[in-house]
């Protein structure tokens, strides 16, 4: 019903259906009854026109896909609701204001994905759960303080997005795959608690330029840091064991950094590009090197390999 532009439904109603205004492109008013307890999957879809809506303090739950790719500029989520689904505002471009709740407890998957005028945006201290992809490429965002309870930064979860600062407490154990990939982060606090940083978690960071890994992480995945080009410094825990595929290759600023004592082997194309590095010593324990690892690394003049290396990759010098 492309046509409808505003609706009343009856106060004795208490459920209500999913899709029910499913592309109701004309729809700019809607008065909910007060009975009703759950914004039902798919509800308001494609509702371009509906810019504002009153939820209804008895609602306790916003289902997947409620207001996904409409014209919501901002809302007030009842104090009763414990959950935003999956993809509950996804593409929501005009969203800029949202006002959670105490209440809530898990953000699901892309619930915020792609709101691309999402600033004002506060998470409550009691979110134990946040999605993967839930804050992608929401570039107006710059800024969010992740809650004590939360134990995962969930894959791509701030990917493209205008985060560019960003505290990570010491609750936090994993940061996933891509978690800031293509973001606009240019500082970060990782406290120790963190065990893991996935793949690509800092990878293509324009404006990234110094990180101290802490002592409790045990493992940085392949392509970590790549091409985040303005990086120039990296403290790497002291346990570290192995310096992944990739992990900074073309991170062409990268100047200042020790390989941990402990690190047995060097990735392939580990530093390939790294055009700023003048030396680096390999540790004592590191026994392979792997392809093109240090492969266009122009500017390097001075590097000793141990005799401990049993095998080096094709390319490993190339271009320097």
């Amino acid at each position: 019903c492309k046509s409808i532009t505003e609706i009343e439904i009856p106060s004795g109603v208490k459920s209500i259906g999913t899709d029910l205004f499913f592309s109701c492109e004309s729809l700019e008013s809607v008065i909910l009854p007060a009975g009703i307890t759950s914004i039902n999957e798919g509800m308001f879809v494609q509702c371009l026109g509906l810019r504002t809506i009153n939820i209804p303090l008895s609602v306790t739950s916003i289902e997947a896909r409620a207001f996904t790719d409409s014209g919501i500029t901002e809302i007030d989520i009842p104090s009763g609701v414990t959950a935003i689904g999956i993809e509950a505002f996804y593409d929501c471009m005009y969203l800029s204001k949202i006002n959670l709740p105490s209440s809530i407890t898990s953000i699901g998957e892309r619930a915020f994905e792609r709101c691309l005028e999402l600033c004002d945006f506060i998470i409550p201290e009691g979110v134990k759960y946040i999605g993967p992809y839930a804050f992608a490429e929401c570039r107006a965002l710059s800024s969010v303080d992740i809650p004590a309870g939360v134990t995962s930064l969930k894959e791509r979860v701030f990917s493209s997005s205008g985060i560019v600062s960003i505290e990570i407490p010491s609750t936090v154990q994993s940061i996933g795959d891509g978690a800031f990939e293509g973001s606009s982060l240019e500082e970060i606090t990782i406290h120790d608690g963190v065990v893991s940083i996935g793949k690509m978690a800092f990878s293509a960071c324009p404006n990234l330029k110094e990180v101290v890994v802490p002592n409790t992480v045990e493992t940085i995945g392949d392509m970590a840091f790549l091409e985040s080009v303005e990086l120039t410094s990296v403290v790497l825990p002291e346990g570290l064991k192995m310096i992944g595929d990739n992990v900074f290759e073309s991170c062409v600023s990268l100047s200042g950094l020790t390989i941990p004592k402990d690190v047995e082997s060097i990735g392939n194309y580990a530093f390939r590009a790294c055009m700023g590095l003048t030396d680096i010593e390999i540790p004592s324990k590191v026994t392979k090197i792997g392809d093109c690892a240090f492969m266009k690394c122009s500017s390097l003049t001075d590097i000793v390999i141990p005799a401990g290396v049993e095998e080096m990759g094709v390319h490993v010098f190339r271009y320097c």
